[in-house]
């Protein structure tokens, strides 16, 4: 299920990458392979690199949201709040998710300057969140 945490993911992968198939075929990536991948886990700068362009996206995509719902394209704002949606839930950022869900069942609500606000101060907290969490 959605949204898998990065380390279940990378265990995941790492025994269905490895591992030779029922068939005897030979695995999809060597050691080399696995260890050069993003598969392992980051240092704290690349860490911050992703969590800054994480933070980034969002911002662009809420700033796309706002500006679709003001015009009064409210299925526009919609489709870049799915989006954005799918951002949170990547990272595991479950209040910002929430609320993206929230505003993706009522758009029109980006018109108000509370709940720009509002998502824009949950997407720092989550930024903070994700790096505390994964110790970078």
């Amino acid at each position: 299920a959605k949204p898998v945490p990065p380390t279940t993911l990378g265990v995941l992968a790492r025994e269905r990458l490895r591992a030779p198939g029922p068939d005897g075929h030979q695995a999809l990536l060597d050691d080399k392979q696995l260890r050069d991948s993003r598969l392992t886990a980051p240092t704290a700068d690349e860490a911050r690199i992703f969590v800054g362009s994480w933070q980034a996206e969002i911002a662009s995509l809420l700033e796309e949201a706002v500006t679709a719902a003001r015009s009064g394209a409210l299925q526009a704002a919609k489709a870049t709040l799915h989006k954005l949606l799918g951002c949170a839930a990547m990272t595991g950022a479950r209040r910002l998710r929430d609320f993206a869900h929230a505003l993706h069942a009522a758009p029109a609500q980006l018109c108000r300057r509370e709940t720009v606000d509002e998502a824009l101060d949950l997407t720092r907290q989550s930024a903070a969140a994700l790096l505390l969490r994964n110790a970078f």
